[in-house]
């Protein structure tokens, strides 16, 4: 018997969602289901499975980030050629400035093509920034942090592949061509603030706020006409694009993943890699949900979950293989 419409919690951030017309499940991390269409957040194996996605059907629309970084064109586009710059071991303050602006209207032209969404695109700066940080002196490392702060309210993270032993790009893989060399006929990567509509629902990639040079992600947004749910995956708290979502969209449940363990303690990299219960009761009233369901019961989550449902009364656990349903209208 198919699940009801609503949406089916699997295991760790994997949730299935039926539709009145589809079904759609994000980061699945149990084999053998079925659906019309996957949406994977990111590269970890929690999340992109290789193992659990074979056991789809082939014709399953596959849905990935797509991430920003040269491909080879002849003619790059204007992000693209901000993430290749490099000016010789250091930035040059103008030419970056010039290149960053062109980069942000490319993003401003490709926003307003997406149902008027006019969103600043905060932590895109941050992660074209990241592709060439240390190429820059420290009075435009500075600068550029300044200039940020105005305008991302919290903390800047960037961590350096190097801090983690692992080289440049080597935590980005392209999700796309992976599900492709898979055998998957319809791979869909999305942009920030783009969107795909797979039968009733329209499912768009919403930029996810995470430790800068560490694994890049999406979360996305499920709007169909039964209700609007939102897909946090493993991203942290984000001001200006949950509370975008809270303000502009009715969203009738969240997941968001919870853990606060930190990585690489008493090291100047020292990280989150979710939110911690302060931060997802944060990002929970940003969003303005009906009901916010915590994720990931790991790493002493199964607490937290607790904690945060008892400070949080929108808040509702729900354990493998139950159902959240919308309200009748």
């Amino acid at each position: 018997m198919p699940d009801p419409i609503g949406a089916h919690y699997l295991d760790h951030c994997g949730v299935s969602v039926r539709t009145p017309e589809s079904t759609i499940i994000f980061d699945p991390i149990t084999p053998d289901l079925a659906a019309d269409a996957v949406c994977v957040s990111h590269c970890h194996e929690d999340h992109f499975n290789p193992e659990v996605l074979s056991t789809f059907d082939r014709s399953t629309t596959i849905v990935v980030p797509r991430i920003l970084k040269p491909r080879g064109k002849s003619s790059p586009n204007a992000v693209e050629k901000l993430v290749a710059f490099r000016a010789g071991g250091e930035a040059d303050a103008k030419t970056y400035g010039a290149l960053l602006s062109d980069a942000l209207r490319e993003l401003a032209r490709l926003e307003g093509t997406q149902r008027g969404k006019s969103v600043a695109p905060e932590l895109d700066r941050l992660r074209f920034l990241e592709s060439t940080w240390e190429t820059m002196n420290s009075d435009l490392r500075s600068a550029v942090l300044d200039s940020l702060s105005r305008e991302t309210p919290g903390k800047t993270e960037y961590i350096p592949p190097k801090a983690l032993g692992r080289k440049d790009g080597e935590l980005n893989p392209d999700l796309g061509k992976k599900a492709r060399s898979m055998g998957f006929t319809t791979v869909v990567e999305l942009l920030p603030w783009e969107e795909v509509r797979i039968g009733d629902a329209v499912v768009t990639h919403v930029p996810a706020r995470f430790a800068h040079g560490i694994t890049e992600q999406a979360t996305y947004m499920l709007e169909c006409p039964a209700f609007t749910l939102f897909h946090g995956a493993d991203a942290l708290e984000d001001g200006p694009v949950h509370s975008y979502l809270g303000r502009n969209h009715d969203i009738d449940v969240a997941f968001l993943s919870i853990s606060g363990r930190e990585y690489l303690e008493g090291s100047p990299w020292q990280y989150r890699n979710t939110m911690n219960v302060d931060g997802a009761i944060q990002a929970a009233k940003w969003l303005d949900a009906k009901c916010v369901i915590p994720l990931q019961d790991s790493f002493g989550a199964a607490d937290l979950r607790k904690e945060m449902c008892g400070r949080h009364p929108p808040c509702r656990i729900l354990e493998p293989g139950e159902t959240w349903t919308p309200p009748a209208s």
